[in-house]
Formats: structure tokens, C-alpha cells, sequence
């Protein structure tokens, strides 16, 4: 079996640490390009690696014939855990910069 210790942990530490590689101030001086290409470099790494300690190192788990999965340095890794870390925080961070509406009081 996966192991599913708080996997919200993982992309927080992410955050945190393209934040601090970037010098990001305050989130209005966020340069929202290079947080995301950090957070993304960060959590595939870290899912290749974590991958191929579980299914190669410990082999405590394998992929099912259903997941798709891509070939990178010799390592099978599971498609859809990588394309999370490439879609899922460009798209919050494009989502938490976008100008909010306030609802009109009538």
C-alpha cells in the first residue's frame, strides 16, 4: 500500500519552500511564474522519488494495469501523480490571484 501520511504536508512544504527560494515577500510581490516552476520541480521530485523508493527500493507496492505510467532514467512512475503537481498548484496559484468579486449588498 501507498503511503498516504498527510499528503497535504507535502505540497505545503512545496509552497513554503518556493517561497523562500524566491524571496517572495508578501503575496503581492509574488512572482507567481517562479513560485509555481519551484512548487513543481519540488513535488515531482520528490513524487519520482518517493515512487521509486516504493516500488523499486522497498517494492511495497506496485501499479495497477489501469494506472498510466511513463519511463523517465530507467524508473517506471505513475502518470497521474505527476501530472497533480503539474496542473493542480498552477492552477491554485493562478486561482488565488485573480482579482475577487464582492458580492453586491442590496
Amino acid at each position: 500500500m501507498k503511503d498516504r501520511r498527510a499528503p497535504e504536508a507535502f505540497g505545503l512544504a512545496a509552497l513554503a519552500v518556493a517561497l523562500v527560494a524566491t524571496r517572495a515577500g508578501t503575496i503581492a510581490q509574488w512572482n507567481h511564474a517562479a513560485v509555481g516552476c519551484v512548487v513543481i520541480g519540488v513535488g515531482v521530485s520528490y513524487t519520482a522519488y518517493s515512487e521509486w523508493m516504493n516500488t523499486v527500493l522497498r517494492a511495497s507496492w506496485t501499479y495497477s494495469a489501469l494506472m498510466p505510467t511513463i519511463r523517465i532514467a530507467g524508473v517506471e512512475l505513475g502518470l497521474s501523480p505527476l501530472l497533480q503537481w503539474v496542473v493542480v498548484p498552477p492552477l491554485a496559484l493562478w486561482l488565488a490571484r485573480r482579482p475577487h468579486r464582492r458580492p453586491e449588498i442590496t
